[in-house]
C-alpha cells in the first residue's frame, strides 16, 4: 500500500494529494509506528528516502513485519512538504541479494571500507565485504553509519575469536528494538535462536518479535530480532541482558573457561578447565549456572585434598520468586539419602526433591553432588541464603562427627545461634537427665524450641562468663569488668525466664541457667572445633540447685556425639578409678555410688575418694569393634578431664590456655583403673605426657611404670606422691 501525508497545516495539489492506495488508503485506520507529524519529521530530517520496518503484520507474501519506504516530497516552492510512504515486504530473492549490490547500500559501504582502512582487493577488503552481506538487509537501511559498522566490526571478532556478539539499538520514541547476535556456526541450533527470541520478549516486554537467521561464507551466524512494542531499557539493563545472551549463545565449556580464569587466572583455569570440562553429565550443565559450577569446582577440588564432605546453600535465578533454596552437598564416597534426610529434618528444613550428580574427574575416584531443593524451614519464615554460613557449618559438623544428628539441632535457625552453641545446650540437657531432672527428652527439646529466645540468652550468659575474647580484649582471669558484664546479662536473662508462665518450661529453663551458674571452667572456648569434639563443663556442685546427695567437691562432665563422661571428686585432694559404664541413662548414679565407697577406702591414702565413668553414646554391635571403640573414647574422656585442670610448672599452677576460671587453682587430678580400663594406664599416662602435666607417668596407677597396688597397699603413685 502507498499513502501520502502532509506537513501540518501544509497541502499539496496535483495527484499526490489524493493517493491512498491498498492497506494505506485509509491511513487513519492503521496502527503505526507513531504520530504523522513524527512521520514527517522523522522524512525531512533524514536523506531523501529512508527504509524502516513498521510495527505491523504482513498481509501477504510471508509472515513478519512489513517495511515502509519514506520518500520526501516537496512544494511547488522546492520546500519540503510531507512524506510518501510506501508500504510492502522484500521478496525472497531481493533479502538473499549481496548488500553490496543494492542501491544505496553499495554507497555505504564505500564508507566502511573508508572507515575501516580496507584497499580495494586486499584480504580485509573482502573481510569486511563478507561481514557487510551477512547483516540483515531491512536493517541496513534504517541504520546509522557507526552502528553499521560495529556489526562488521563484531562479526569480524566473531570469525578471529570464535565468540559470540550481541549488538542493541532502541528506539523509544517508536518503542522497537533490534538485537543483532553473531555466534560462530558451530554454536548455531534452532532451539539457540528460539531461546533468545523468548528472553528477548520476555526482557523488553514486548508486544510481538520478527526474527531471522544469515549464514553466509564466514564462519559465523548471525541471528536478527526486531521487537515492537518494546519498553524502555536503561544501559545496566542492556548490560545484564547481553551477558544473559552471550551465555546462552556460548557452549558450556567456553564460559566455564571464561569464568574459571576471572577466578583463578590463565593456569590456573587451563588446569581445572582440562579437569572439569568433561566431567559433568548433560543434565547438570542444562541446570547448572556457570557461576555455581565454578563453586563447585572448588568445593571439589577442596574436599579432594583436605576431607571428604562439603556442601552449600545457595539459590539459582528463578528459586527466589519461587521460594526455593537449593543445598548442594559434595563427598567423594557415595551419599546415601536415608543418612542424609534425617540430618535436614532435624535442622527443620522441608525438602521438596533431590537429584544426585556423578562426576568423572580423569585420574581420580568418582564424587557425587547431591542437589536438595527445600521450601522453607518448619515454623519459620526466615531467608536461608541469609544463614548460609551457619546452616553448612553445622551440617559439616554432623556429617564429620563433631555434631550429633539430634532434634535438637533445629534451634540452630530457631535461636539463631552457631552449631557449637547448640552442642552446648544439648550437653546441658544431657547432663541435667543425669541430675534425675524428672522430664523426658522430646519435653524437654519441645520446651526448648519454643523458648528460643531464652535458649539464645543462655548461650550469651555463658558467653559473657567464659568468652576471652569477647568485648574486643583477650582475658586470661575473671576481673571486676568480666564480673559487671556477667551481672548485666544475668539481668537480661532473668527478666526473660519471669515472662515464662508455664510450671514445667520454668523448671527446665531454669535448671539450666542454674547449670550455666554453677559452671566454672569450659574448654568450649580452647578447643578447635575443627578437630576437638568434645565439650567439657566442670560444675561447682555447691551451687547446683536440685542435685543428689552425696554432692562432690568438683564434677566434670565430658559431652561428645560418641562418648558422655564424669568425674566426681569428693575433695580438692581425691583418687579414684576410671571405668567403662554400660548404664547410658543414669550413669551418673553409678559413679555417685562409687564415689562414696572410694571416700571410705581411702582414708588411709588420701583424704577423698574419686569416681569416673564415661559411657558409649553410639556402641557398635560388634563386641571386638566396640572394645576398640571404648579404647578411643577412653582418650577423648582422659583429654577432657586434662582441658580443664592446671598444671603445675616451677610449683605454681598454670590454667590451660583459653580457660577462664571462676573457682580457685586446682591442679590435682589422679585417675586409676577400673572395670573395661585396666589396660589403659599406660594410654592415660601417654595422654599426660603430651601435655606435660605435672605428675607425668604418675598421673595413672598402674601400667608399666606404675605401683602395684596389691604389693604396695596403694592403688595411685600420684596419690602416694602427693601424701610423701
Amino acid at each position: 500500500g502507498t499513502r501520502y501525508i502532509p506537513g501540518e497545516g501544509r497541502a499539496h495539489s496535483g495527484a499526490m494529494q489524493d493517493l491512498g492506495i491498498g492497506r494505506l488508503k485509509d491511513w487513519r485506520g492503521i496502527k503505526v509506528d507513531h504520530p504523522e507529524h513524527d512521520v514527517l519529521q522523522d522524512a525531512t530530517h533524514t536523506p531523501f528516502m529512508r527504509i524502516r520496518k513498521s510495527s505491523t503484520e504482513s498481509w501477504v507474501y510471508r509472515s513478519g513485519r512489513s517495511d515502509h519506504v519514506l520518500v520526501q516530497a516537496f512544494d511547488d516552492q522546492h520546500r519540503a512538504a510531507g512524506v510518501l510512504v510506501i508500504e510492502g515486504m522484500f521478496s525472497y530473492p531481493g533479502l538473499a541479494e549481496p548488500r553490496t549490490s543494492v542501491p544505496l547500500l553499495d554507497r555505504l559501504i564505500d564508507k566502511l571500507y573508508a572507515k575501516l582502512s580496507a584497499t580495494k582487493g586486499s584480504h580485509r577488503y573482502r573481510t569486511i565485504r563478507n561481514a557487510f552481506n551477512s547483516l540483515p538487509l531491512e536493517y541496513l537501511f534504517a541504520l546509522p553509519v557507526k552502528d553499521v559498522q560495529k556489526l562488521v566490526e563484531q562479526v569480524l571478532e566473531v570469525d578471529a575469536e570464535h565468540r559470540s556478539q550481541i549488538h542493541i539499538t532502541t528506539d523509544e520514541a517508536q518503542n522497537i528494538a533490534f538485537i543483532f547476535v553473531a555466534l560462530p556456526r558451530t554454536h548455531y541450533s534452532d532451539e539457540l535462536r528460539a531461546d533468545i527470541r523468548r528472553v528477548l520478549k520476555a526482557r523488553f516486554s514486548a508486544g510481538s518479535v520478527d526474527d531471522g537467521v544469515y549464514a553466509g561464507n564466514f564462519d559465523s551466524v548471525t541471528f536478527h530480532y526486531f521487537l515492537s512494542g518494546a519498553s524502555k531499557m536503561d544501559a545496566a539493563g542492556q548490560k545484564a541482558l547481553k551477558v544473559e545472551i552471550d551465555q546462552l549463545a556460548s557452549p558450556w565449556s567456553d564460559r566455564l573457561a571464561d569464568a574459571l580464569e576471572g577466578r583463578h587466572g590463565q593456569k590456573q583455569a587451563r588446569a581445572l578447565h582440562a579437569l572439569y570440562n568433561e566431567a559433568f553429565p548433560n543434565r547438570y550443565r542444562e541446570e547448572t549456572s556457570i557461576a555455581r559450577a565454578v563453586e563447585d569446582i572448588e568445593v571439589l577440588e577442596t574436599i579432594g585434598r583436605n576431607n571428604r564432605f562439603d556442601c552449600d546453600i545457595y539459590q539459582e535465578k528463578n528459586d527466589q520468586r519461587l521460594g526455593i533454596t537449593r543445598l548442594r552437598m559434595f563427598q567423594s564416597d557415595n551419599l546415601l539419602l536415608s543418612d542424609i534426610l534425617p540430618i535436614l529434618d532435624n535442622f527443620g528444613l522441608i525438602v521438596i526433591d533431590q537429584f544426585p550428580t556423578t562426576v568423572h574427574v580423569p585420574g581420580r575416584s568418582e564424587n557425587t553432588i547431591a542437589t536438595f531443593r527445600i521450601s522453607g524451614v518448619q515454623g519459620l519464615d526466615i531467608d536461608l541464603t541469609a544463614r548460609r554460613n551457619r546452616l553448612r557449618n553445622a551440617i559439616r559438623a554432623v556429617v564429620v562427627g563433631a555434631m550429633s544428628n539430634d532434634p535438637l539441632n533445629r534451634l540452630l535457625l530457631r535461636a539463631d545461634i552457631p552449631w557449637p552453641n547448640v552442642v552446648l545446650i544439648a550437653a546441658y540437657s544431657n547432663y541435667a537427665r543425669q541430675l534425675g531432672m524428672p522430664y523426658g527428652q522430646p519435653t524437654v527439646q519441645e520446651i526448648l524450641l519454643r523458648h528460643a529466645d531464652i535458649v539464645r540468652a543462655l548461650t550469651e550468659l555463658f558467653r559473657a562468663k567464659f568468652d576471652p575474647e569477647i568485648e574486643g580484649q583477650t582475658a586470661t582471669q575473671v576481673d571486676e569488668r568480666r564480673l559487671q558484664l556477667v551481672e548485666r546479662t544475668r539481668r537480661a536473662l532473668v527478666l526473660q525466664l519471669e515472662s515464662v508462665d508455664d510450671l514445667t518450661s520454668d523448671q527446665v529453663l531454669r535448671t539450666l541457667y542454674n547449670l550455666v551458674e554453677a559452671t566454672v571452667r569450659t574448654n568450649f572456648y580452647s578447643r578447635d572445633n575443627n578437630q576437638d569434639f568434645h565439650l567439657v563443663l566442670k560444675f561447682d556442685p555447691q551451687l547446683i540447685t536440685r542435685m543428689p546427695d552425696p554432692r562432690p567437691y568438683r564434677e566434670i562432665y565430658v559431652f561428645h556425639p560418641q562418648v558422655a563422661g564424669l568425674h566426681l571428686r569428693g575433695g580438692p585432694a581425691a583418687r579414684g578409678g576410671i571405668r567403662w559404664s554400660d548404664r547410658l541413662v543414669d550413669f551418673r548414679t553409678e559413679v555417685l555410688g562409687l564415689m562414696a565407697t572410694q571416700n571410705l577406702k581411702n582414708v588411709l591414702i588420701v583424704p577423698r575418694g574419686a569416681k569416673g565413668a564415661f559411657v558409649l553414646r553410639q556402641p557398635p554391635l560388634d563386641m571386638a569393634l566396640r572394645r576398640a571403640h571404648a579404647d578411643e573414647m577412653y582418650k577423648v574422656f582422659i583429654r577432657g578431664l586434662l582441658d580443664v585442670t592446671d598444671n603445675l610448672v616451677d610449683g605454681k599452677p598454670v590454667t590451660p590456655k583459653g580457660v577462664l576460671c571462676h573457682e580457685g587453682p586446682d591442679h590435682y587430678l589422679v585417675v586409676a583403673a577400673d572395670k573395661g580400663t585396666a589396660h589403659l594406664s599406660d594410654t592415660a599416662n601417654a595422654l599426660a605426657a603430651e601435655r606435660n602435666f605435672w605428675l607425668g607417668d604418675a598421673f595413672a596407677s598402674g601400667g608399666s611404670k606404675g605401683y602395684d597396688h596389691k604389693k604396695d597397699a596403694i592403688t595411685s603413685r600420684g596419690a602416694w606422691a602427693c601424701v610423701q
